[in-house]
Formats: structure tokens, sequence, C-alpha cells
């Protein structure tokens, strides 16, 4: 009997505030009226996400290219199934060897002008142009 009695004395204050949350907190400022009726935040201006807030200071954004996105301290890898040409100058005119799938290096720089980048790779440090979109990079 006691138990039946705190459960049903539990489920009744439990049950008694549903549907009560707006009374007791309200809305913001705007006591029961409804949210097309409530002031505007900040002073009436529409608030949007591509605009900083006001008083926050406007940093540029340095614009990022393929080739800031490309990390210096992890090795690239041929991430295909065959060997990749390896050129002797950004223009890919003069081949200097290839790249077996799964090997790589590190990158030196990337050119401007073309999608590729030299690499040094192999064990004697040699280094070469190689088109970085058949590249990944492999990091821990």
């Amino acid at each position: 009997m006691k138990r039946s009695l705190m459960t049903a004395l539990v489920l009744v204050t439990a049950v008694s505030g549903c549907g009560q949350m707006r009374s007791i907190v309200g809305n913001m400022g705007g006591g029961n009226a409804p949210p097309s009726q409530l002031p505007a935040p900040n002073g009436g201006a529409a608030a949007s996400l591509a605009e900083p807030a006001p008083g926050d200071p406007i940093v540029p954004r340095k614009p990022v290219g393929w080739r800031d996105s490309l990390r210096r301290d992890i090795p690239y890898v041929n991430m295909t199934s065959r060997d990749l040409p390896i050129y002797k100058e950004a223009d890919r005119s003069a081949k200097a060897g290839t790249l077996s799938p799964g090997m790589g290096g590190y990158v030196e720089t990337c050119s401007d002008a073309a999608p590729v980048c030299k690499i040094r790779y192999g064990a004697n440090g040699a280094s070469g142009w190689v088109r970085m979109d058949q590249m990944g990079g492999v990091a821990n």
C-alpha cells in the first residue's frame, strides 16, 4: 500500500507539470505572445550567418588552393595500380622515371601552372615532378 501510494504521488508530481514549460519559462521578452510578434534580436535587424555579429572584427581569409592543402611533412604515394611517370620538369616534357604503385615521397614544391608537384623519392633522394591527382597522402 505504501509503495503504490508513493508511486502514485511521484506519477502525479511528474505529470502535473506536463505542457506547462511555456508558462514557467515564458517567451523571452514577449510574455505569451506568439513568436511572430516577439521583438527581433539586434534591434530589428535580420540575423545572417554570412555576416559577422556586430562588434566582431572582420578577418579576411587567405584563399586556399590545391597546393596549399598539401602537407610537406607526410609522404604521398602512388594510389593507382600502374606505374606513374616522373618528369624532370613541371611542364612534363621529359620523363625521368616511374613511380610504382604504393611508392612515393615527400612534396618539395608545387607548380602554379599545372597540377604537379616536385617530390623527393627513393633511397637515393632523387626528385621529380608527378601529377598529384593520382597520389594520396599517408598520415599517422
